[in-house]
């Protein structure tokens, strides 16, 4: 089965050849002419060609239609991706904001955290991935490289939080991480007065409280009001350390700081002393918050995560579409033919066909920039 360009081609590349071997043989006539004292009055003998004509007849076993892969082309996807990256950034940076906003896990960065400069490197980045992903001769192919290239990189450019069941890891402003007891909703109940240089040293306290916790060696020794945070600052003697917490809020005026404080700290014991339980997966997607079976480890809060893979979920069946109509109104039709006389004699009488073209003298004749023959 061959394609009829190829067939025709292939004619013209034999016929092209047929007429160059004439002209070397006529050449090396020349010579023996031009060098014999009798032959040298003879004309020397060659191939004319004035007209030749071509007939083919063919059977069609399919007809296909692909994609033309050509610059103009590759404008117009190119073109597509540049405006789909725009509205998905765009919507991607809207999600993040409302996690950012909401969530008291990423408070401490939610004056700076999306900026408009992280917007650019998230459209540079998805652009890169999409333009990548082009597969013209396979759209399926094209649209699983976009989404799992997406879903790969993304996550690249999301803070991480650290969190347990009670406790979590959060990222400041400052490029500094802070460490945050939670409530049983995930919600923030203290916040540890230092500053941390690196998430490792977090971790550390982080795990090392969580024990004392656990073990019933933690101790609330003293709580005073700071006026000027308006928080009350409580003193957590966990064996030989001190850990100032803050906590309040807008509960500054409890009547009875040391005793909730002390509440709390009972009810993480509890829930670290538990025993451990499957968490369903529908709760686990409602819920974020409930993802952590063990609650002493300590693993990455997918809040960030889930809200931009809705978005690029919501979004990856138009880039899929978008292409498709790109494609679709560039394409080309290919005949697969046999040219084979048994296969045209037995073939059906609908399926067969046949053409013809006409080549002139000039068509083999060196032509200067007037159209006149060279030779």
């Amino acid at each position: 089965m061959s394609q009829l360009n190829s067939i025709i081609a292939s004619i013209l590349s034999d016929i092209n050849e047929a007429k160059a071997k004439a002209d070397q043989t006529s050449s090396e006539l020349a010579r023996t002419y031009a060098a014999d004292k009798i032959l040298r009055y003879f004309p020397v003998p060659r191939i004319n060609i004035e007209n030749l004509e071509v007939e083919i007849k063919y059977a069609v076993n399919s007809v296909e239609e692909k994609p033309i892969d050509n610059a103009a082309t590759r404008k117009k996807v190119n073109d597509f991706i540049k405006t789909f990256t725009d509205e998905t950034a765009s919507s991607v940076k809207k999600a993040v904001e409302n996690v950012t906003k909401t969530n008291e896990l990423y408070e401490g960065i939610s004056k700076i955290y999306p900026s408009k400069e992280w917007e650019l490197s998230l459209k540079e980045k998805m652009s890169d991935i999409l333009v990548k992903s082009f597969k013209p001769n396979d759209p399926s192919k094209t649209k699983d490289l976009a989404a799992n290239g997406l879903r790969n990189a993304i996550p690249d450019l999301l803070p991480v939080v650290k969190r347990s069941s009670s406790m979590a890891i959060v990222p400041t402003d400052k490029g500094d991480f802070r460490l945050m007891g939670l409530d049983d909703q995930g919600k923030s109940e203290f916040l540890v007065d230092k500053e941390y240089d690196s998430e490792a040293e977090a971790l550390k306290d982080a795990k090392a409280l969580t024990s004392s916790l656990k073990s019933k060696k933690v101790e609330v020794t003293s709580v005073k009001k700071d006026e000027n945070k308006k928080v009350e600052i409580g003193a957590l003697k966990a064996g030989n350390r001190t850990f100032n917490v803050l906590f309040g809020g807008k509960s500054i005026n409890d009547p009875k700081p040391k005793a909730s404080l002390e509440k709390a700290i009972n009810i993480k014991a509890e829930v670290l002393n538990k025993p451990q339980r499957d968490v369903p997966n529908w709760l686990k997607a409602s819920k974020p918050a409930m993802a952590n079976i063990n609650p002493e480890k300590f693993e990455d809060d997918v809040s960030l995560k889930l809200a931009t893979e809705k978005v690029i979920n919501e979004r990856l069946p138009l880039f899929e579409q978008g292409i498709n109509d790109i494609m679709s109104k560039n394409m080309t039709t290919v005949l697969n033919v046999n040219v084979d006389g048994e296969a045209i004699k037995n073939a059906q009488p609908e399926t067969i066909s046949t053409i013809k073209f006409s080549l002139s003298a000039q068509d083999f004749t060196l032509l200067d920039d007037d159209q006149e023959p060279i030779l």
